[in-house]
């Protein structure tokens, strides 16, 4: 009984599973399916995307596993358009749909790069004929889809000219326009001396206190 007992706590043991270092040394032996980034990875990456896209980050479904490439443009050019006053809370969405285009856009040039703007298809009748590589269809959509989008951002050189035109034109007529509640801070007034304010309500006395004294009452 004692040993049947052994057996079954030995077995409900099992093997220690390996640790994430020693299982992406091993590989997948027997085509077995392994986490292709660990979740310390992960971590490490949404904490690059934050630092690199300061006030702004990403919105949480880019920071997918498979979006990695778009996580990556948006911490280049999120610091920017920030910077220029062209990305803010309620722009985050519209910018990362732009992020994910270009990274498909990137995708689908690397397949053309790879394989080619024709394929060999065969036909009904089992002949080899030239197809148009998919990818190539897909990659013009991307870019119809992101040149709509750049227009509104200034991500070209002519609709950057257009876009900071309005923004000065807008500043002139409203000064405060993009003044952040941090900027309005730095600029307000600084506070009053507690003797300034209570010289408004005790002139004479805060005449008194900051008076020379008269003459001859000085020491030698």
């Amino acid at each position: 009984m004692e040993g049947s007992v052994s057996a079954r706590v030995t077995m409900a043991r099992g093997r220690k599973p390996d640790s994430a270092a020693h299982q992406a040394a091993k590989g997948s032996p027997g085509k077995r399916r392994t986490r292709k980034r660990t979740p310390e990875q992960k971590a490490s990456d949404l904490a690059a995307a934050r630092r690199a896209g300061g006030e702004f980050d990403p919105p949480l479904f880019l920071r997918d596993e498979g979006l990695a490439d778009a996580v990556a443009i948006w911490s280049e050019l999120a610091p920017e358009l920030s910077r220029n006053n062209l990305l803010g809370k309620l722009d985050r969405y519209t910018f990362a749909r732009w992020c994910v285009y270009q990274a498909e856009w990137i995708t689908a040039t690397r397949s053309l790069s790879k394989d080619g703007i024709w394929l060999k298809a065969r036909n009904v009748n089992g002949d080899e004929m030239p197809r148009r590589n998919p990818a190539g269809m897909h990659r013009d959509r991307c870019e119809a889809n992101m040149r709509a989008i750049e227009t509104d951002y200034g991500l070209t050189p002519a609709n950057r000219y257009r876009v900071l035109r309005d923004q000065s034109l807008a500043r002139d007529q409203n000064p405060d326009m993009f003044t952040t509640p941090k900027d309005a801070a730095a600029q307000a007034p600084a506070p009053i001396d507690a003797d300034e304010a209570e010289s408004g309500a005790d002139p004479i006395g805060f005449m008194g206190r900051h008076a020379a004294p008269p003459p001859g009452s000085r020491p030698n």
